[in-house]
């Protein structure tokens, strides 16, 4: 359970990371959708955890 938490968090940071260095709407958008979809397997995995 721990290693999938970190591994979230991993690809939150990751997905922030490369965003920064590019200001194109659609890969903030893109990067902002990983996010979400990285916090609601986060929060799935607490749950289960």
């Amino acid at each position: 359970m721990q290693a999938s938490v970190l591994a979230a968090f991993q690809l939150v940071e990751d997905a922030r990371y490369f965003g920064s260095g590019r200001p194109r709407r659609r890969r903030r958008s893109r990067v902002l959708a990983e996010r979400a979809v990285a916090d609601r397997k986060l929060l799935r995995d607490l749950r289960a955890g």
